[in-house]
């Protein structure tokens, strides 16, 4: 059997002329439509820096509010006795922060749309460092994992 439709030969009118005819090359393709041309026209290379820059700045933007509640809940006195006086804050920063990962790993539509996410990681790393941060025994795990040298 020769190639094409079954039952249908490829040999015949419409066989050669499908095997003659060309696909359209981008420029008879994208005509008229002007704003896909705009679209392309970005090279792959800024499109990449602008990616890269975006995802270093939330990377950056993370980094100084992790230093900031840490060293807030770390070397200020009363902020660290109030907050291990009071350990319903440290559970309610872990609900949140449970209910956040699970809203983030089960819902591939709340990570994909672009308000939404970024509330969610705001929401998800800060009650990850409350819950850190408000932990009494941090210091104490650090303590045991950090080698002594005497």
């Amino acid at each position: 059997m020769s190639k094409g439709k079954q039952g249908v030969p490829a040999s015949g009118v419409q066989g050669a002329k499908a095997e003659n005819e060309q696909p359209p090359t981008y420029q008879e393709a994208v005509e008229g439509y002007e704003e896909m041309q705009i679209q392309f026209s970005l090279d792959d290379k800024a499109v990449r820096r602008i990616f890269i820059r975006k995802v270093y700045a939330i990377l950056m933007i993370q980094l100084l509010v992790t230093v900031a509640i840490v060293s807030l809940f770390t070397f200020s006195g009363p902020v660290r006795f109030y907050i291990q006086t009071h350990p319903g804050l440290y559970m309610g920063s872990y609900l949140t922060f449970f209910a956040t990962y699970i809203a983030l790993t089960c819902c591939g539509d709340l990570r994909r749309q672009y308000p939404m996410n970024l509330v969610l990681l705001c929401i998800f790393v800060s009650n990850t460092l409350m819950c850190v941060s408000t932990n009494p025994h941090t210091k104490i795990h650090i303590m045991i994992v950090i080698p002594n040298n005497n």
